[in-house]
């Protein structure tokens, strides 16, 4: 009975044509590409010791905390990591929305970064000891704009 199913599915897959398959956005093949690339790895702590995490999987959990601020859009997140692959630093480049306080935004934004590195490695991770540069790349409009 398995082996009928099975011969039943593999003979539907056959049939399909490429005009059959649904056509992926250019977004998710860009998105897909950069998760699958390879990266460094940066080290992290738990309760049973230590533990070694991609760095994409950092810059992903640092990019949704930053995105979830309302005066900014994250462009690009980047680490760099000192010998023994523990972090030394991030690069956020943002977009910030028009009129506001690039100053408040900064310390959101620095704020932000270091606690989702923090939360993601079971670190607590001080300004002292983690570097958070910031750029602003860009300005769009705010939601309190009318964007």
């Amino acid at each position: 009975m398995t082996d009928d199913l099975l011969a039943r599915a593999a003979s539907t897959l056959r049939e399909l044509t490429d005009d059959g398959w649904v056509r992926a956005r250019p977004a998710v093949l860009e998105r897909t590409l950069r998760v699958l690339r390879g990266s460094d790895s940066v080290v992290g702590r738990h309760a049973d010791g230590e533990f070694r995490a991609a760095t994409a999987v950092l810059v992903a959990e640092i990019r949704r905390a930053v995105d979830g601020l309302t005066t900014v859009r994250t462009q690009r997140v980047s680490c760099s990591l000192a010998d023994g692959g523990t972090l030394e630093a991030l690069a956020v480049e943002v977009s910030v929305a028009y009129g506001s306080s690039i100053a408040a935004v900064a310390d959101d934004v620095r704020t932000a970064a270091r606690r989702a590195a923090s939360e993601t490695l079971g670190v607590t991770l001080q300004p002292d000891q983690v570097v958070v540069d910031l750029v602003v790349d860009d300005v769009h409009r705010g939601p309190d704009t009318g964007a």
